[in-house]
């Protein structure tokens, strides 16, 4: 779907001398390392994410002398509705169990967190940001990507 989306506003991106900021995720990158209690279609998941990592990189070689810059973000987890689901409400001990110390602010994102980047990536200030993947993820791939709870550590708080 984001090639699809894509290759329609080509164009308009072109004309414009845009940039392309597509949203693919950690798990693109480091498959097999989901935070516990989420493993659901990972591998469908990892995959397509990580197909979006390489049409950023493919786009931004192809665009690039037409003065178009193409990125990627990779969030880690992100406060949603499918985030309170799967690890409870901020403050609840699972949510607690799940994310502390695998995130370095120990803390969810916050789709603010997200915004941020791409804001800064389609401004004036990453005019020479190209080809590139911004994780926004709490320092959760530095941590080695793995959270200190297993699925069996969350169905003890569920």
């Amino acid at each position: 779907m984001p090639w699809l989306a894509t290759r329609a506003a080509i164009p308009a991106i072109r004309a414009a001398q845009g940039s392309i900021v597509f949203i693919a995720s950690v798990s693109g990158a480091l498959f097999g390392t989901g935070y516990p209690g989420n493993t659901t279609n990972l591998v469908a998941y990892s995959t397509a994410k990580a197909g979006v990592l390489r049409l950023s990189v493919a786009l931004a070689n192809e665009l690039g002398s037409a003065g178009v810059r193409v990125n990627t973000i990779s969030p880690g987890v992100v406060e949603t509705t499918a985030t309170r689901r799967t690890y409870g409400d901020p403050g609840s001990p699972r949510r607690e169990l799940a994310t502390r110390p695998a995130l370095l602010p120990q803390r969810i994102g916050r789709p603010q967190d997200i915004a941020n980047g791409v804001l800064f990536l389609v401004s004036d200030e990453a005019s020479w940001i190209t080809g590139s993947d911004l994780r926004i993820d709490g320092g959760w791939a530095a941590s080695g990507g793995v959270g200190p709870a297993t699925d069996a550590d969350l169905a003890t708080v569920r």
